[in-house]
C-alpha cells in the first residue's frame, strides 16, 4: 500500500424510508503528483529565463507576449514606462517602421525560419549594439505555435571590429 490523498464525499440518501448513506472516493495523489512536477518544471523554466544577462522573450502566432525573463521586463519598463504584460502585443514597444522591421523578423521565426540580426538600439544614448536570435516554437504536433527572441548585448565586439577595421 501507499499513503496518498483522496477526496471522499458522503451523501445522506432516504431509500425506502431509511436513512442511507451513500459515499464515493476518488484518489486525488495522481492530481497532487502532475501539480508537484509543473511547478517543479515552472522553476527550472524560470531559471533558465533567469540564468542570463541577455534578453528573453517569447510570442504566440498573433504577436502577444507569452513568457519573458526579468531584463527583458527591465529594459520594456525602461522605455514605455510600464511594464508589457503577457497577452500584450509586443507592436506596443514601438510604432511604424520599427514596426514594420520587428513584423518581419517574428514572421521570417513564424514561418519556420532560425534567424540571427545585429541591431543598434535606437533608444540608447551609448548607441548599443545587439544581437537577437529568433526560433520558432513549435507544438507536440511539430505545428509552429510562437516564437523566442534572444538578445545579447555585442556592443563590445562591435566596437572592436570597428578598430581594427580603423587601423
Amino acid at each position: 500500500g501507499r499513503v496518498g490523498e483522496c477526496l471522499l464525499s458522503i451523501a445522506k440518501m432516504p431509500v425506502n424510508g431509511v436513512d442511507c448513506f451513500v459515499s464515493g472516493v476518488v484518489d486525488i495523489q495522481p492530481l497532487r503528483d502532475a501539480e508537484a512536477a509543473l511547478r517543479a518544471q515552472q522553476a527550472d523554466m524560470l531559471a533558465m529565463l533567469e540564468n542570463t544577462d541577455g534578453t528573453i522573450w517569447s510570442i504566440d502566432r498573433d504577436y502577444r507576449l507569452t513568457a519573458s525573463n526579468s531584463v527583458f521586463r527591465r529594459n520594456v519598463t525602461a522605455s514605455l514606462g510600464r511594464a508589457l504584460e503577457l497577452g500584450e502585443s509586443v507592436f506596443q514597444l514601438s510604432d511604424g517602421e520599427i514596426n514594420a522591421e520587428w513584423r518581419s523578423m517574428y514572421d521570417r521565426a513564424l514561418a519556420g525560419e532560425r534567424l540571427a540580426v545585429d541591431v543598434q538600439r535606437r533608444f540608447s544614448k551609448r548607441g548599443n549594439w545587439m544581437e537577437y536570435r529568433f526560433s520558432p516554437v513549435y507544438d507536440a504536433d511539430g505545428g509552429i505555435v510562437g516564437a523566442t527572441v534572444l538578445g545579447r548585448d555585442i556592443t563590445a565586439r562591435k566596437l572592436a571590429a570597428q578598430q581594427i577595421e580603423a587601423q
